[in-house]
């Protein structure tokens, strides 16, 4: 069981991909790594494990610590941006 989901932690997440953890484990983050003018849109823990998956605005998405089902990059229509992601 993930540690946030048993109230004992939780990560947060900069726009600059900048992930903070409290109460809970630190794997690794998108700071430094985003290219120009893409920034991070938000951050969900897998539920099996305790990692997590980093969304981007470009519709990419990085895993952290838990497995890769895939992204939209390159699928984002111009003039739109990814702002948030859900796990299950």
């Amino acid at each position: 069981m993930v540690d946030a989901l048993r109230g004992l932690g939780y990560h947060v997440l900069t726009s600059d991909g900048c992930v903070h953890n409290y109460g809970t484990p630190w794997y690794g983050s998108l700071r430094g790594k985003l290219p120009a003018g893409v920034r991070a849109a938000g951050l969900t823990a897998d539920p099996v494990n305790g990692g997590y998956w980093i969304s981007r605005s470009d519709g990419g998405v990085d895993a952290f610590c838990a497995p890769w089902y895939g992204s939209v990059a390159g699928q984002v229509p111009a003039g739109q941006t990814v702002t948030g992601i859900a796990g299950e």
